[in-house]
């Protein structure tokens, strides 16, 4: 039988949520209770505002799984991760590099170019 130690997954789980609120990421890769956790309270950006076209499967729009994308199914070290896992965009916080717009504005073009990379096998279908 296995013990589960439940104080380090509470400092885990702490570490996490203190970090959440520093604003130094905005793109985040979470399992589906943290996104949920996230939307919840408002701290997710809409797919639509940052998104030129948003997937037919978005979640509750603002997030993304990580199998849906050709990133997924494109690279084999993306698949490390579970395929539910969740691709979203924080919004800007009032204090960390989030708050710059210059670093903001490059966040949203990464979290785009991730969520909505093709990869050449799919671009040169004919």
């Amino acid at each position: 039988r296995t013990h589960m130690d439940r104080s380090y997954f509470s400092n885990q789980y702490s570490t996490y949520n203190n970090y959440i609120k520093t604003g130094e990421s905005s793109i985040l890769f979470l399992d589906e209770w943290e996104y949920r956790e996230l939307l919840k309270h408002g701290m997710l950006m809409e797919l639509e505002e940052v998104l030129d076209t948003v997937p037919e499967y978005a979640i509750d729009g603002s997030g993304i799984r990580l199998g849906d994308t050709d990133l997924y199914s494109h690279y084999s070290v993306m698949k490390l991760l579970p395929k539910d896992t969740v691709i979203c965009l924080m919004r800007p916080l009032a204090l960390g590099k989030s708050h710059k717009e210059k670093y903001y504005s490059r966040e949203e073009k990464m979290f785009s170019a991730i969520v909505s990379f093709e990869s050449e096998d799919v671009l040169t279908e004919d």
